[in-house]
């Protein structure tokens, strides 16, 4: 993948770029995108899914250097102690104040 979009990355870029002040409806999709580099730059080798990627990733990281979109971080602690389980079959949720004795998290019994 690396190999082919190397060469058409900096153009990629300059379009997301141009995006960060776009209207909402006017940005471009990785499917327009790759219309252009074909048309413009003549990238016949490139596929849809490699420039959807690249553009999924890529659109993420402009959008946070250009104070679009933050990045947020929620920790996940529990109480020392406390193990939770959920059964998916079932869609039920198993509270135990501790370990039962004899079950181990993360195994099955």
């Amino acid at each position: 993948m690396a190999r082919r979009l190397e060469s058409f990355k900096a153009a990629i870029d300059a379009m997301l770029i141009e995006d960060t002040t776009a209207p909402r409806k006017q940005r471009h999709t990785a499917r327009r995108i790759l219309a252009r580099l074909i048309e413009e730059h003549d990238a016949e080798e490139l596929s849809y899914s490699t420039v959807r990627d690249y553009v999924r990733v890529r659109r993420a990281q402009i959008d946070v250097e250009a104070g679009r979109r933050v990045e947020v971080f929620v920790p996940q602690e529990h109480a020392p102690g406390a193990w939770r389980a959920w059964l998916w079959s079932t869609g039920l949720l198993v509270l135990f104040p501790r370990v039962p004795e004899g079950l181990v998290p993360g195994r099955r019994a």
